[in-house]
């Protein structure tokens, strides 16, 4: 950073002062009391809003009500003008601020805290930097030299900040001895986390072979699903032929108790015509024989028909015995279907478990 102009109004013991910096080094001279350290200070509470161990009402030049300090400087090839304000209320005080660059109208920053953060961004060190390693008070540089090495170790310390990393260093110690442990616990971790790892290719190879297995099963179940379709679909056309047999068993029922109902009027024909031939008997034996043909005839012809019907009643009790088989597989394909589902569902729920078991572990492991 480098300076390059700053004006005062009504700070500390200057009413309106106006300071011109050249390049190279600047001197400022002048008797005590001049407002030398003044101006230090003002280019502190330009740049960082505040003067270690000053309040706004030791700032403001006694009898006035309001101050302002504009400090312009250079830095990184841009020119920067910075304005702060401080003015003194009843029970409070109102301070003002506003960052420029480049001459720019336009403020980049125009709220308190907002330019103090801006000058932190643009300059890389905040005001306790710059009050330990920049700016040195009056009378310090005096004590350095006056005293023993071991005091003048601890000035430069103190102007220089670094007692407070000296007093972090000895506190750091009990934490330090902390962290250690945390870190041979984690090495620990590490290690049984490092084995479990090793493990996972085998529960891998493992799950690889259970999903393998799975998907044999589900071929196998969708080959079971086709054969059931196809054999449901079987059942189906059976219960049609059990149907239309049932149909038919009943047609052939009526048609045997016609059939028999026949055979009694037949019988009841024969014994009449018998009847008949011994009354007819003398009317000579060739109607007789005649008649007996015909009589013969048709018995034989109910006989016929008989046997018919006997040969249908078997053929229809071997359809029954073969819906009964039928129906029994159907029975034992219902039962295999199920036993696979419980089976497919057994082991999908097995895969879970171990899955969920192992993400557990592992869980835990990284806790």
């Amino acid at each position: 950073m480098e300076l390059v102009e700053l004006k005062v109004k009504n700070f500390k013991s200057h009413l309106d002062s106006h300071v011109q910096f050249v390049n190279g080094n600047n001197v400022i001279v002048g008797e005590n009391g001049a407002g030398k350290s003044s101006i230090l200070e003002a280019i502190m509470y330009a740049l960082y809003g505040n003067v270690p161990g000053r309040k706004i009402e030791d700032l403001i030049r006694k009898g006035t009500s309001k101050m302002e300090i504009q400090l312009t400087f250079r830095h990184n090839g841009q020119t920067y003008k910075v304005t702060r304000t401080a003015q003194l209320m009843k029970s409070s005080s109102k301070t003002t601020a506003k960052l420029h660059v480049d001459g720019k109208p336009t403020p980049i920053a125009d709220k308190q805290s907002v330019v103090t953060q801006e000058i932190y961004r643009i300059l890389g060190h905040d005001s306790n930097t710059f009050q330990n390693v920049v700016y040195i008070r009056q009378g310090e540089i005096t004590q350095i030299f006056s005293h023993t090495p071991q005091v003048r170790k601890e000035l430069f310390d103190r102007l220089l900040g670094l007692e407070k990393y000296e007093t972090a260093f000895k506190r750091l110690g009990d934490p330090i001895k902390t962290l250690k442990h945390e870190m041979e616990q984690l090495s620990s971790k590490i290690e049984i986390l490092s084995k479990d790892v090793a493990e996972i290719p085998d529960v891998q190879e493992e799950l690889q072979q259970r999903k393998e297995r799975i998907s044999t099963l589900s071929e196998q179940i969708q080959t079971l699903k086709k054969e059931l379709k196809t054999k449901q679909e079987a059942v189906r056309k059976l219960e049609k032929l059990k149907n239309e047999l049932e149909a038919t068993t009943k047609q052939l029922s009526e048609r045997k108790g016609n059939f028999t109902k026949k055979k009694q009027i037949i019988a009841q024909e024969h014994i009449k015509l018998q009847q008949e031939l011994s009354k007819q008997f003398q009317l000579g034996s060739k109607a007789v024989q005649l008649l007996i043909d015909h009589l013969q005839h048709e018995i034989d012809e109910n006989k016929r028909s008989h046997e018919k019907i006997t040969e249908e009643i078997k053929h229809l009790d071997t359809l029954n015995a073969k819906i009964t088989e039928l129906e029994k597989r159907h029975k034992d394909l219902s039962n295999l279907i199920k036993t696979l589902q419980n089976e497919n569902e057994t082991l999908n729920k097995q895969v879970r478990n171990l899955l969920s078991e192992k993400y557990k572990k592992l869980a835990l492991d990284k806790l």
